[in-house]
């Protein structure tokens, strides 16, 4: 049987995500799916929409068999780690597959740039100095960078930058997995029927763009307080612990460089929201979004070393029948360890963050009953019969 996995955030599950799953079946002619799914925070440098639970639910009854969580140490990091972290775990798994939207579906000029970048010859490393130097954000200057050396149209939209990555990750580890791309359908990235455009425009609204299925969990978790999970919910939690560090503890945070730990501390002390602090500290080189991942990983003291670790574990949020085969299968050849009940793992640097980032992201739901501590040893996956 083949297996295809895919790297994903379902913030929340919509059409374009079940299109690419169908889509890859009949590329692939797949048999099982995997998905491997941010947890509470996601690479946007945001709280998840909904919690992880209901996101795997909403994934299995829209076509995965097996959902396992991407540690927070590397989904809420830029697209490089966040990458090579998801991929690892695919491999470990053992898929014959990955698969990915793309804006450009041509794979060989998306594995040539991903080789191009892992190669980094001169004239592309003096390229990218000078660009930095304009004041670029680090993806403007590696577009321009790679531009200059005639690698171009590849690295000008989110989803084929990830494209790239994911392939670097492979080619970095020498995995046998074979890379799928499937154009996406409709909306551009944060566009109409996008995920962004879900939350911001509200799930009534936006209806039109959610499977029935997922339309309906969602309807269920906001009915109770579990959701919408606003990023504003954890301004006070945010600000507070900035607030409370010292700017030498915010320099060992990862991707925090040039002094940037005294402008978070200024802006956290001059505003209260995490909005507010972000277009404070931003500039052309550093980009709201990486403000926004830096103050999570604050939060949760997230260094280098964490997200430079390959992963400890492969810990399951939910699957069917077809899911408990491939979880099988991997308990015979795989290497990691499978958490299916937390309160069974072996405590590791990796699970303790994953664990805090539950009991911080519990604080945001809008029912205050349901902001309990440890919900990781409460909750058990979801199992689809």
């Amino acid at each position: 049987m083949k297996t295809v996995g895919i790297i994903c955030e379902y913030n929340p599950f919509h059409k374009g995500h079940l299109y690419q799953i169908q889509q890859t079946k009949k590329l692939c002619q797949a048999d099982l799916v995997v998905a491997v799914m941010s947890g509470s925070f996601v690479q946007r440098g945001e709280c998840a929409f909904c919690d992880k639970w209901a996101r795997a639910k909403m994934a299995l009854f829209c076509g995965v068999d097996l959902v396992v969580e991407l540690p927070v140490v590397y989904s809420s990091q830029s697209a490089e780690f966040f990458a090579q972290g998801a991929v690892k775990i695919l491999n470990e798994i053992g898929v014959d597959y990955i698969s990915f939207g793309v804006e450009n579906d041509n794979i060989e000029d998306l594995k040539s740039a991903a080789q191009f970048l892992l190669e980094e010859p001169p004239k592309y490393k003096k390229e990218l100095s000078k660009a930095l130097d304009t004041g670029m954000s680090f993806p403007a200057a590696r577009e321009a960078a790679a531009a200059a050396c005639h690698v171009k149209g590849v690295l000008s939209t989110p989803n084929n930058i990830l494209a790239v990555e994911y392939l670097k990750a492979l080619f970095k580890i020498g995995s046998k997995i074979e890379p799928v791309a499937v154009l996406r359908k409709g909306s551009e990235h944060d566009g109409v029927g996008s995920a962004s455009y879900i939350r911001k425009a509200g799930i009534d609204n936006a209806k039109e763009y959610l499977p029935k299925k997922a339309y309906d969990i969602i309807m269920e978790e906001i009915q109770k307080g579990a959701a919408p999970v606003r990023p504003s919910a954890m301004d006070s939690i945010i600000v507070s612990r900035l607030r409370l560090m010292e700017a030498l503890e915010i320099a060992n945070i990862v991707d925090v460089g040039e002094g940037l730990e005294n402008r978070i501390k200024e802006g956290a002390r001059l505003y209260s929201t995490v909005w507010d602090i972000a277009d404070y500290v931003k500039t052309k080189r550093y980009t709201h979004s990486r403000i926004r991942r830096i103050m999570i990983n604050s939060l949760l003291g997230i260094t280098q070393d964490h997200v430079t670790a390959d992963p400890e574990y492969i810990r399951v949020l939910g699957m069917n029948k077809k899911g408990m085969e491939v979880l099988r299968k991997i308990k015979k050849k795989g290497s990691l360890p499978i958490i299916t009940k937390t309160a069974d793992a072996k405590s590791s640097p990796m699970l303790k963050l994953d664990l805090k980032a539950t009991d911080i992201y519990s604080l945001a739901y809008p029912n205050p009953a349901l902001r309990k501590g440890g919900l990781d040893f409460i909750k058990s996956p979801v199992v689809i019969e």
